[in-house]
């Protein structure tokens, strides 16, 4: 059965739930109604004779009292006979009290009639027991079922009572045929209005969920412009308001990826270009198989290398496999020789201004935080536009190394800070990147940073340019006292 209800559809499956639901609440009603009303029935009338035995029986404790009787007669419709037990326990009719005439026998109950009845109740320690019987109507001669219950008290003011509580029963079996067809006619009509009501929750329920399942597929297949609708139920409307932001989500790392390998696939022509180019000109052309032509091809070879091996530690570091080779180094003097590499590269084109401070060492992998500070200003140089000034910043405080870069650039808007640090990320469109870098040194970064445990983020303004910066722990923090120089 779990394993056919699992295939169901969820309208399938509202449906069965609300129709085993409304059969179990009718199988409940029949029982109740139909099997089981006899017996409820004789419960009923058993526990309301025996409470107006018990208030009959402290009322003539208290000395007989025909009011109080009276009233007790007729909250059940009940008739009440007493008798008194003179000297000799020879028993006297006192009175006959009935809360409904017609329930009563024409005749003053005789102790010879419950003559059983009698004894049973003087033999019982609590001094009560109760009897049916069947007695003949005088009308039409039918018969007429009684529960009669007798008890004996003792009253403070010495009297002896016997009384008698008679109520009739009414034939149940007739009621129980009526309510059988009853039963079946509303049996009819229930389920009818519940097939119906299930039918029309489960389509207003399953619609939704429908539409936000094809709409899931259009997205599997790629379709980023999809939107899904937002939904009365909180549930749905939550899921969609998830799906939604999951979908523009997916679009940007598209949009980014488009453009990463716009950017690689020229990034990798060129130097690709440069050396067929070389290499074609040094064979068909007499002379110029020389020493600088071969350099060239050289130069963009490592260029080339250089590039794969950015594409080959982001992969790495995506994946986590990569390790650290801690030691302690001078990352200040790291620092300036990066720059003096730099400038050599870019031969005079661009000015870097550096502060310089004491050295200060810190504990790390040397080989790839150089390659953090290489690409941090490499990233400055593509990105610093007309300005051809880039400032480095460093001090130490409260026993922290902190590092940054600052070009005067276009800068980054606020929408686009925090997907500065994607490995897709791709700044301003109209930029022209200059000769150094592959436009995925940031993700690098990030990797790199968070494996040493660095604190690290991006501070820019459209206009303004941007500082990107991180800090680390110095070696033997608070053994050494480093003061800035300007």
């Amino acid at each position: 059965m779990k394993r056919k209800i699992s295939k169901l559809k969820i309208q399938q499956k509202v449906l069965f739930y609300l129709l085993g639901f409304i059969f179990v609440i009718l199988c409940i009603f029949y029982l109740a109604q139909v099997v089981f009303l006899k017996d409820f029935y004789m419960f009923i009338k058993e526990r309301s004779v025996k409470q107006a035995t018990e208030q009959i029986k402290i009322s003539l404790q208290n000395g007989y009292d025909y009011n109080q009787i009276q009233e007790i007669a007729s909250s059940q419709d009940f008739c009440v006979y007493t008798y008194g037990i003179g000297t000799g326990n020879e028993p006297y009719y006192i009175a006959a009290i009935a809360g409904n005439f017609r329930a009563c026998p024409s005749q003053p109950l005789l102790l010879d009639r419950y003559e059983e009845l009698y004894l049973r109740a003087r033999a019982s320690q609590s001094g009560t027991a109760t009897i049916i019987m069947n007695d003949k109507s005088e009308d039409d001669g039918d018969e007429i079922r009684n529960m009669t219950s007798a008890s004996i008290v003792n009253s403070e003011d010495g009297n002896q009572y016997i009384f008698f509580v008679n109520t009739l029963l009414s034939p149940v079996q007739s009621t129980i045929s009526t309510l059988q067809f009853q039963f079946f006619v509303i049996a009819v009509i229930i389920i009818a209005m519940a097939v119906a009501l299930a039918y029309y929750v489960s389509r207003k329920i399953a619609r939704p969920i429908r539409t936000t399942n094809e709409q899931a597929r259009q997205l599997a297949l790629g379709n980023y412009d999809i939107h899904f609708d937002n939904h009365e139920y909180v549930e749905i409307h939550e899921l969609n308001e998830t799906l939604n932001y999951a979908t523009r989500e997916l679009k940007k790392v598209e949009d980014l990826r488009k453009e990463l390998i716009a950017n690689m696939s020229h990034d990798l022509r060129t130097p690709l270009t440069m050396i067929s180019g070389y290499g074609e000109m040094m064979r068909d052309i007499p002379g110029e198989n020389n020493a600088e032509n071969v350099q060239v091809i050289i130069d963009e070879a490592d260029r080339l290398t250089s590039l794969v091996n950015e594409i080959l530690d982001v992969s790495k570091l995506q994946a986590g496999v990569q390790s650290l080779e801690i030691t302690t180094f001078d990352i200040v003097a790291q620092v300036k020789q990066i720059c003096d590499r730099i400038e050599k590269l870019l031969k005079g084109e661009f000015y870097i201004r550096m502060e310089a401070i004491d050295p200060v060492l810190v504990d790390g992998d040397e080989i790839k935080l150089t390659q953090v500070i290489y690409n941090l200003i490499t990233n400055a140089v593509n990105y610093s536009g007309d300005s051809k000034e880039i400032v480095i910043h460093q001090e130490v405080k409260d026993g922290q190394y902190h590092f940054a870069v600052q070009d005067h650039g276009a800068g980054i808007s606020k929408e686009m800070l925090p997907y500065v640090w994607d490995r897709y990320y791709k700044g301003h469109k109209a930029h022209v990147r200059a000769k150094l870098g592959s436009g995925i040194g940031l993700s690098i970064v990030k990797g790199i940073l968070e494996l040493h445990g660095a604190q690290y983020g991006v501070d820019s303004e459209e206009g303004k340019g941007s500082t990107f910066w991180f800090t680390m722990k110095i070696h033997g923090e608070g053994e050494q006292d480093h003061k800035n120089e300007s």
